[in-house]
């Protein structure tokens, strides 16, 4: 079943080009210019419950993890965040980003619309200590 996910990256600087890449566009790795939404971007992207993405940020040319999400290393050695599609009733543990255990405003927005997920990622995008495998994981 295919629904929308919400992705979030944290910014404590404007940027003047922030783009999503990953294994969900078509073809592959096609940017897709993130809005600008306060202190934060955001891009909605269509994927299919149960579909593991590999995926990164990329903010004025440099590419940037997602801190909040698990990482995999790729054939090539590169690595990238890495994420499962999970049906609309189950929370993803990134989507607070306060910390203190209140939901996000996407969290609140997908609990409200039913069929939306959210992904919220700050600006330290960081490959350590968060490893895991993927089944399909390509990157730029």
């Amino acid at each position: 079943m295919s629904t929308t996910h919400v992705f979030r990256l944290e910014l404590d600087t404007d940027a003047q080009t922030v783009e999503l890449l990953g294994t969900f566009g078509s073809p592959h790795w096609s940017p897709i210019l993130m809005t600008k939404t306060g202190s934060a971007y955001e891009a909605s992207v269509d994927v299919q419950e149960g579909t593991v993405y590999a995926y990164k940020f990329r903010v004025d040319g440099e590419w940037v993890l997602d801190s909040k999400a698990a990482t995999a290393v790729d054939a090539d050695g590169i690595v990238n965040s890495v994420f499962e599609a999970k049906k609309v009733d189950e929370k993803l543990e990134s989507s607070d980003v306060s910390g203190d255990g209140a939901g996000s405003a996407d969290e609140e927005r997908a609990e409200a619309s039913g069929n939306v997920l959210a992904h919220d990622a700050n600006e330290a995008g960081s490959a350590e200590d968060k490893s895991a495998p993927v089944a399909e994981s390509a990157a730029k």
